[in-house]
């Protein structure tokens, strides 16, 4: 007799068993995925506005101020149209005194040479965190790498 080549029942549920895991652990990872490129984005988008701002004051030889409103996760470059970044991200900003508006919002200002107040943002979802540096003296805004939050 010759044997019919194929698989056998039990090779067939160790294929299915190890199927049915890999579908069970795909959506937290993908889940996860998700939420660290919307951080990503976020803190894109944010250094972005804030190199807008320095450029309008150079390009207008007047001071321009970037604003966020940290309890509603707002913030506007210039006088540029507001702009929100998702609630499910955690904000913290460093500025000077003289640019802190309240004890949840405040402003980083740029000179029309360049330079700036100086200040950094932080922005912290689940366990990463990216923060942005902006350079008091020459005024450029540094994306720092993704870091885990502490």
């Amino acid at each position: 007799m010759r044997r019919s080549a194929g698989f056998t029942l039990i090779e067939m549920m160790v294929c299915l068993v190890i199927l049915a895991l890999v579908i069970a652990l795909l959506p937290p990872l993908l889940g996860r995925a998700r939420d660290s490129a919307a951080l990503a984005e976020a803190a894109r988008s944010l250094a972005t506005a804030l190199r807008e701002t320095r450029e309008a004051a150079i390009a207008t030889g007047r001071a321009e101020r970037f604003t966020i409103d940290l309890a509603t996760g707002t913030y506007r470059a210039g006088e540029g149209k507001a702009q929100r970044l998702p609630s499910s991200i955690q904000l913290s900003l460093v500025t000077t005194a003289d640019e802190r508006l309240n004890d949840r919002s405040g402003a980083i200002l740029f000179f029309p040479d360049g330079s700036s107040s100086g200040g950094g943002l932080s922005l912290v979802r689940d366990l990463q965190r990216h923060d942005i540096e902006v350079d008091w003296l020459t005024g450029r805004v540094t994306l720092a790498r993704e870091t885990a939050a502490p």
